[in-house]
């Protein structure tokens, strides 16, 4: 669910209550705003890249928002991820920024992702189209949820390649005119190639 829609399910005495409890953090806030940007688990090689601060600093800033009770810290070295305590906590982060500035965010986590951590992008395609799909940016979305399909397809994840395949179509209208017939042909080929493997699935299932 996008946290700007949670907004509502926030009772307002609780929301002012974590709103107060996120600016006492002083500089540490900014941490907390990208972190929830890019999600509830927030990767370490991800979060170190978005900030503009040295990695002193910024392990300062997480260990303030750590001790504040707001993120969790799980491994260690690269493999350090930074979790929200509470999805709450993370909606108050998010919605705290401004609609712009959250599109802006997402536009640079789908960018260090697809550049300075290309590793993890290959890993996980779906996380880079998330982030164009928030960034809106319709072409870069459709091409890595695509990309998502066809990892998915490539081990035999039909059901999950098919959800990826569904997020591309329903960016085709977002599209310029000119490349959304293509884009759309090209979408619905994967689509019908998935739904074959998932019916046959699915009819084998009702003969056991």
């Amino acid at each position: 669910e996008d946290a700007e829609d949670s907004r509502d399910h926030i009772p307002v005495t609780l929301q002012d209550l974590l709103t107060a409890r996120l600016h006492r953090l002083g500089e540490a806030r900014e941490v907390a705003q990208l972190a929830s940007v890019v999600g509830m688990v927030v990767d370490r090689r991800i979060l170190l890249a978005l900030t503009e601060r040295d990695e002193q600093d910024f392990d300062a800033a997480v260990e303030e928002l750590a001790a504040a009770g707001l993120l969790h810290v799980d491994g260690a070295g690269e493999e350090t991820a930074y979790r929200f305590r509470h999805a709450l906590l993370r909606d108050t982060a998010y919605q705290s920024l401004l609609r712009s500035q959250r599109k802006a965010l997402h536009r640079e986590v789908a960018e260090v992702l697809t550049t300075t951590l290309a590793g993890l992008a290959s890993e996980r395609p779906e996380l880079v189209a998330a982030h164009w799909t928030s960034a809106e940016m319709p072409a870069e979305a459709i091409a890595s949820w695509c990309e998502a399909a066809a990892r998915a397809e490539s081990v035999s994840a039909y059901r999950e390649a098919l959800t990826h395949a569904d997020h591309a179509l329903d960016l085709i209208d977002d599209l310029e005119e000119d490349g959304r017939l293509l884009a759309e042909l090209q979408v619905q080929q994967v689509r019908q190639r998935l739904l074959s493997w998932v019916s046959g699935f699915t009819a084998a299932d009702h003969l056991e």
